[in-house]
């Protein structure tokens, strides 16, 4: 199977059609290059093949979301703020018409194929969506179940993992004692096979026993079946209510959120609380603002205004310098004149026009009283109606001490945190107010709405946390009834082999169980000699990746195909003792090994190729790994990864190469050109 071209239609970061034509490959330059920047769309073009052969399969919806698994529905139409969806969410709003699709055109023995997936959101929506197959070499195009059987004899589902995968998350394939990696090497490794066979001659021989049990055994064996049946029936009875149930809480959970919009909505504010804590609240604040109030004011010594006006002070303490001691006390005419004149003088009369009203405007008007207060003062002297102002010398003295602390001391240290407190508590108070007059504000029949609304939100919660705990109850009841259901087979099983001894077909069972131990020993030694030949391989693979060090001197694999390590002295390495670059390499060495004994003809498709790979293994795999991985090898890395030194390493091998261009994050388009034109050219 080798790639010719791939269109993607309003899918993930593709808006519109963009295709990618591979035409035109030559044997001895397998690799195709499709480079961007993080966010560009390399990930959407291997989802988007994914999606393509399987569909939203499970591996595809697990890592979206963390904790839980979107349903196929949701990963494919979107969840809220989580997922925007597989389908391009301004296609659906923006085009006309929109298509959204993804297709696959190859060449195979009997001729050319093309695969196409399409979504229609509107209607009867199918998270599937609708596979067709066409081909030339068919007389009619298959579709649905038929078109999915076709993909699965060329692809099955089991080998995505092995051959459509990331860089950076492909080592788990290396962890050892995977549950599932032993099925999906043994399909890649084509003996599967062998286990279908062996079901249906166990399908066989459990008939020929029937046929031949004794009356009184074929009693007990029909009793068991029956207690099998009626097990079976229960754990689909307790599945049908364990989804249900399911289907409730997430009805559930709907509804509680569409009541909590409608509940925002008519409150008209984001706040759940009641009148009665707000009004507390405010109380609480009120407090505080007055407490703060009144220590501002204490702040503020009787001559805390010569505090912000230090050139005043200095001139009157001049003032009191220069003055002779000529009267007791001060002249009431001349304080009149001040109180009379100065105002006049520094604020009624009208600011230059380009003095604003800023610290400059303060200035301004300090400069105004100071010069005011001296022209005051110079015409007291010449003017008989109004007589200077004489201090006696120990008025003059008091004032002296009054004014050295202030003169010293720095103005009010406090008073701006203060404020900005009382600032930051009066927003809260008329946010508080605003909150109470919108409450406060609704109709009668509003707060009954509210009311009634609060009380089926309530209803609701409860019947969510009491379905949860049927669910969890069901969730036991159903492993009780797997574990009775499989003391029953075994029951079954036994009774089966008791009647085969007593049956006039005993001897059409025995052949049947020596043909079916004669496959089993066949499946043992195909696996056995299958288990040695990946060992060797992956460990031939990886000395050639892995150069920069000896810790990990042999990679064994165990009779499940599981992975393990060991150092020189044959002693086993913990997994998480080795770094993510070594068990990225044996995963990579995995894969190869995998693909040369299976001898399969499957395209390659790898994002972040060199993930965490150091420079040197970088370029082991650049020039020994993916020039041999397959027969095409399509490549998605970032320029960071594939930098212009490592660029000519693979140049000899790539015959076709695309840039991804991405700047709104939501309109992926592809360009044929190299990364590099200069280095290429060279």
């Amino acid at each position: 199977m080798i790639f010719e071209k791939i269109t993607i239609s309003n899918l993930f970061s593709y808006l519109g059609e963009v295709s990618f034509d591979f035409t035109g490959q030559q044997p001895d330059r397998p690799i195709i290059l499709i480079s961007g920047r993080n966010g560009f769309g390399k990930t959407s073009f291997l989802n988007s093949i994914k999606l393509l052969f399987t569909g939203p399969h499970e591996d595809l919806r697990n890592s979206i979301v963390s904790k839980r698994k979107l349903s196929q529905r949701r990963y494919i139409l979107g969840q809220g703020e989580e997922w925007m969806g597989a389908l391009h969410r301004h296609a659906r709003t923006q085009l006309n018409t929109p298509r959204f699709y993804v297709q696959c055109e190859w060449n195979e023995q009997d001729g050319a194929v093309t695969a196409l997936r399409e979504w229609f959101p509107d209607g009867d929506f199918n998270p599937d969506g609708t596979l067709s197959i066409h081909t030339n070499f068919m007389d009619e195009k298959l579709i649905g179940s038929d078109a999915q059987q076709f993909i699965e004899k060329r692809l099955p589902s089991s080998y995505l993992p092995f051959f459509f995968f990331d860089g950076e998350l492909v080592q788990h394939l290396a962890q050892a004692n995977k549950s599932q990696l032993a099925d999906q090497v043994e399909g890649i490794l084509n003996i599967a096979p062998i286990n279908s066979l062996l079901l249906y001659l166990n399908k066989v021989n459990g008939g020929w026993a029937k046929k031949g049990a004794k009356a009184n055994e074929q009693r007990i064996l029909n009793q068991i079946k029956r207690d099998c049946e009626e097990i079976n029936d229960q754990l689909s009875a307790l599945k049908e209510k364990n989804t249900e149930l399911k289907h409730t809480i997430e009805s559930i959970t709907d509804q509680i959120e569409d009541l909590e919009r409608r509940i925002r909505s008519l409150q008209g504010f984001d706040a759940q609380e009641e009148e009665t804590q707000l009004k507390a609240k405010l109380i609480r604040i009120q407090d505080e603002l007055a407490q703060l109030r009144v220590d501002v004011v204490n702040l503020f010594a009787p001559a805390a205004p010569l505090t912000v006006n230090q050139p005043l002070l200095e001139k009157i303490s001049l003032k009191l310098e220069q003055h002779d001691t000529q009267s007791p006390h001060p002249n009431k005419e001349f304080l009149g004149y001040l109180r009379r004149h100065l105002p006049l003088q520094v604020f009624d009369r009208p600011a230059p026009s380009d003095v604003q009203l800023s610290s400059t405007q303060s200035q301004f008007f300090q400069d105004r009283l100071i010069q005011a207060l001296d022209g005051s003062i110079e015409q007291s002297k010449n003017d008989k109606s109004i007589q200077g102002l004489p201090v006696e010398k120990t008025r003059r003295s008091t004032l002296k001490r009054i004014l050295i602390p202030i003169q010293e001391n720095d103005p009010l240290p406090d008073h701006a945190q203060r404020l900005t407190q009382i600032r930051r508590l009066s927003l809260q108070q008329s946010e508080i107010k605003l909150k109470l007059e919108n409450a406060s504000s609704l109709h009668e029949e509003d707060r009954h709405q509210l009311q009634s609304l609060r009380e089926q939100k309530n209803a609701l919660s409860q019947q969510k946390e009491k379905h949860l705990r049927d669910s969890g109850r069901t969730d036991l009841e159903i492993e009780q009834k797997k574990r009775d259901l499989k003391r029953k087979q075994i029951e079954r099983n036994d009774q089966e082999k008791q009647i085969v001894k007593a049956s006039r077909y005993h001897e059409l069972s025995k052949l049947t169980i020596k043909l079916k131990d004669c496959f089993d020993d066949y499946k043992q030694a195909l696996r056995s000699n299958r288990r040695k030949s990946v060992e060797e391989t992956i460990n031939r693979h990886y000395k050639i990746l892995m150069t920069s060090n000896d810790l990990l001197h042999k990679i064994s694999v165990d009779e499940n195909f599981g992975i393990h390590y060991e150092d020189q002295d044959g002693a086993l390495l913990g997994s998480a003792s080795l770094s993510a670059g070594m068990k990225q390499l044996a995963a990579i060495s995995l894969l190869w090994a995998l693909k040369e004994v299976a001898k399969k003809s499957v395209p390659i498709i790898v994002d972040t190729p060199l993930a965490r790979i150091d420079r040197k293994n970088q370029e082991n795999l650049l020039r020994s790994y993916f020039p041999k991985a397959s027969e095409q090898v399509i490549m998605l890395p970032t320029d960071s990864e594939l930098d212009p030194t490592k660029y000519k390493i693979l140049s000899p091998f790539i015959y076709r190469e695309y840039q991804l261009d991405n700047p709104s994050g939501d309109g992926t388009q592809a360009h044929e050109q190299s990364m590099y034109p200069d280095d290429q050219e060279a």
